[in-house]
């Protein structure tokens, strides 16, 4: 009996520290698929973003539901966090080969890319949100934009 006891902790060893190894990639370190990868960083966004948490409704009404009552930051700061985050994102995801994924993940890939591309193209105009909205320098309003405008607005 007591062979067995040894035997079933060298499983449960064994066993605990592959979970820990598969947590450690899916949470922290480069996941096993595209996929992992893209719903880490789709929950990452949502978490920093409680506004966008709510417009998805995936967890209100639930137990899990701490995000109701929460906005989100705004201002230069959380503007300077949203795009690390998006190049960190992008990182991540340039550290998968496209021409090794299967065609469903190509498409995921190409669209994460485009994503992470069309929203770091507004780092360049410091006058505007990371979420693409510009404020009216009148009434302190935000405006969501679809088109990056030709020239800055005067202060």
């Amino acid at each position: 009996m007591k062979k067995f006891w040894r035997v079933a902790g060298w499983l449960g060893l064994i066993g605990l520290v592959v979970f820990g190894y598969c947590a450690y990639r899916t949470v922290w370190g480069t996941p096993f698929t595209l996929n992992i990868l893209a719903n880490r960083q789709a929950i990452e966004f949502l978490i920093r973003n409680p506004e966008t948490f709510s417009q998805v409704g995936i967890i209100d009404g639930t137990i899990f539901d701490h995000h109701s009552d929460k906005l989100a930051a705004v201002g230069v700061e959380k503007r300077d966090k949203d795009y690390a985050q998006l190049q960190r994102f992008r990182d991540e995801l340039n550290q998968f080969d496209r021409s090794k994924l299967d065609r469903q993940d190509r498409i995921t890939y190409d669209l994460l890319t485009d994503q992470y591309q069309s929203a770091l193209a507004y780092k360049r105009f410091d006058w505007m949100s990371s979420e693409g909205s510009i404020r009216s320098h009148r009434c302190g309003e935000y405006s969501q934009v679809t088109e990056l405008p030709a020239v800055r607005p005067c202060h």
